[in-house]
């Protein structure tokens, strides 16, 4: 049976108070688009429109122990209580429904009465799969595509609907959408209340350059196969260390400033490594940890700083004077 992946790849997870839920997650798969757009455009599409770029809302039940995540660009309907709510993309796109209930019943029987609803209302369905605490269902009613899951848990079930139109638009495709939000945000269980958000960095707009450190990385290929270029979109047309000794720590440095000039020499041999104007570069460096790289900022207004790239215990770069910290 075909895996069914989150449409919208909205996460959600029973959550105890007293126990922590276990793994597991919902799978299968996605829809074939209809829409008749190249691969290009819908990738313009989904650079243009997508909804996700909106960042995400938690919704956490107490009563009925779940919790669920979804893109802002929805817009609530009305709180259920503590219980759910049903909500809508601002473009009308898709619905979204999370509920939560008692629920004595084996999964088994669950799964049944939710499949004769979608029969009983004239829908199709096209998969279903069960887990050991969760199903899906999925499938199609007129021109709206749905993807259903519930989660059971000591008594209790969650469940989310999530509806999108399959109808062609002139001024977006759905399905491009909507599978972005999918790419993005991917599928996470959650244990426990949501977390919180962490507030967004801002920048030092006096730095004269930011930095993030990326961990250790032997290739830059096997990188580009992270998410590092989901986060910091500047540098994923960058396909080499631009500068590098034997080390094999990775920071990404950008400037703020496109007249600056940028310099970098391995301070062990005295080697010059780069000497070029302003642009965004990933280095890599610092062999057996010990710091073996220096970066020179020369600015337009004619301020030169350096700095030496190292990280601290929390994989933040140490950064000094005219240098922040872009860590997302």
């Amino acid at each position: 049976m075909k895996q069914i992946a989150f449409i919208l790849a909205v996460a959600m997870a029973m959550v105890m108070s007293s126990c922590q839920l276990s793994g597991g997650s919902g799978h299968g798969r996605m829809p074939g688009s209809n829409s008749g757009y190249t691969q290009e455009e819908k990738e313009d599409i989904m650079n243009q429109n997508n909804p996700l770029r909106q960042g995400v809302t938690y919704f956490h039940s107490t009563s009925m122990d779940y919790s669920v995540q979804y893109p802002n660009s929805f817009v609530d309907f009305k709180k259920d209580g503590d219980k759910g709510f049903p909500c809508h993309s601002k473009d009308g796109v898709a619905t979204l429904k999370v509920w939560g209930e008692p629920c004595n019943s084996q999964l088994e029987e669950v799964v049944s009465k939710a499949l004769k609803g979608f029969k009983d209302a004239g829908a199709q369905v096209s998969d279903t799969n069960l887990e050991d605490d969760s199903f899906t269902i999925e499938g199609d009613k007129g021109d709206m595509h749905f993807y259903q899951r519930t989660l059971i848990h000591n008594g209790k079930c969650a469940t989310m609907l999530y509806q999108f139109s399959t109808k062609e638009r002139d001024d977006i495709d759905p399905e491009a959408i909507y599978l972005s939000l999918g790419a993005e945000l991917g599928e996470t269980l959650i244990a426990g209340a949501p977390p919180v958000a962490a507030q967004p960095k801002k920048a030092d707009p006096n730095a004269v350059a930011q930095v993030a450190y990326v961990g250790e990385w032997n290739t830059i290929s096997t990188m580009k196969g992270e998410d590092f270029f989901k986060k910091y979109p500047e540098f994923k047309d960058v396909n080499s260390w631009e500068a590098q000794t034997g080390g094999k720590e990775v920071y990404f440095i950008l400037t703020n400033d496109e007249s600056t000039k940028i310099t970098a020499k391995n301070t062990k041999t005295g080697e010059r490594l780069y000497n070029r104007d302003s642009r965004p570069l990933i280095v890599r460096c610092n062999e057996n940890g010990e710091p073996d790289m220096e970066i020179t900022f020369i600015c337009g207004d004619g301020r030169l700083l350096r700095y030496v790239p190292r990280h601290d215990g929390n994989n933040h770069p140490i950064t000094t004077a005219g240098i922040s910290d872009m860590t997302r």
